[in-house]
């Protein structure tokens, strides 16, 4: 059975009456009356098409916002171009598996010719391309990690090939001691100055930065392909890459076709 094609005005009027407190109505009788109830259900629909037209301009507006930051962009980064990151979550060379995704966030601007490819704050992800723990059978602990796509903090993405350059421990700020140092003054005599120095913390990995920086016991095969990607590893103890850890990426390989 088909159905047959019902008006606006039939909907609401059909929604009023069942409705419990616009049942308890009387059904209009007189030709006045049912003027009236059609007259008043017209003025409905008017009041309630801005919110309705409102409801649909957001959802077009929301559905194009998801659309621009899902969009892949026409980026290419040169080769060598270098990006310092920090790593989103900890990899273990026990606990990953091949396959696993890691991300890190951007924290220094990429820039060739003058022109910022890659804001801060920008996202780049990868997987895990091998994770052996270490044994009594295998003397070496190794975790493998490639990078292969950039998702700008503006909207949109862009694949690319980079390998890890440098790694380094979290980021930890120095401590401030003030100490003070002899100088002669013009008339013969002595003065203590006050400075500052920068005593503990941890180093800031920068784009000239290459191997593993200041974490004991590992190595870093930076890698050359992104099939088997860059490798840390050790021979004294499992690879535990933490929340945090300073990773700077280089490209190897631009994929404007990909």
């Amino acid at each position: 059975m088909m159905c047959a094609p019902t008006s606006r005005g039939s909907i609401v009027s059909s929604v009023l009456s069942a409705d419990p407190f616009f049942g308890i109505l009387p059904q209009p009788r007189t030709l006045t009356e049912r003027l009236m109830s059609k007259l008043s259900v017209a003025a409905i629909d008017l009041l309630l098409l801005p919110l309705v037209m409102a409801g649909v301009s957001a959802g077009a507006a929301q559905s194009a916002s998801s659309a621009s930051k899902d969009a892949r962009v026409a980026t290419v980064l040169p080769l060598d171009t270098t990006v310092c990151t920090v790593l989103d979550e900890s990899v273990n060379s026990r606990k990953a598996k091949v396959g696993d995704a890691i991300s890190a966030r951007v924290v220094l601007a990429a820039v060739a010719q003058g022109k910022v490819l890659v804001p801060e704050g920008s996202k780049v992800t990868g997987h895990v391309t091998q994770a052996n723990a270490r044994s009594r059978d295998n003397r070496e602990s190794r975790v493998g990690i490639v990078f292969d796509r950039v998702l700008l903090k503006r909207g949109g993405w862009f694949a690319v090939n980079l390998i890890v350059q440098a790694v380094g421990p979290r980021e930890v700020p120095g401590k401030q001691e003030q100490v003070f140092s002899v100088e002669n003054t013009p008339t013969g005599g002595t003065v203590m100055v006050p400075s500052h120095e920068t005593s503990g913390g941890t180093p800031t990995l920068d784009q000239t930065a290459e191997g593993a920086v200041g974490l004991r016991g590992l190595t870093l095969l930076p890698g050359t392909n992104a099939a088997g990607g860059s490798v840390i590893a050790s021979s004294s103890k499992d690879v535990t890459l933490y929340s945090g850890s300073q990773l700077v990426l280089r490209v190897i390989a631009a994929k404007p076709g990909n």
